[in-house]
């Protein structure tokens, strides 16, 4: 089995609610959106930034 990365994985942001919490409907429009665009994988929570200030629970949301 091959475990190496490779391709397109973009760096996604994480869309936050008025409130500061994760917008998962924004959030799912974005995957959706990269994922027609026939990347071969995402990078969520993490190089741009927000991924700290995010609470445990929204992480382990997005991550599911």
């Amino acid at each position: 089995m091959d475990n190496s990365f490779h391709g397109a994985w973009p760096a996604l942001i994480t869309p936050a609610t008025a409130d500061g919490g994760a917008n998962l409907t924004a959030l799912r429009e974005l995957i959706d959106y990269m994922l027609a665009k026939n990347v071969d994988g995402l990078y969520v929570l993490g190089g741009t930034g927000e991924g700290l200030l995010i609470s445990a629970d929204d992480r382990r949301l997005v991550l599911e």
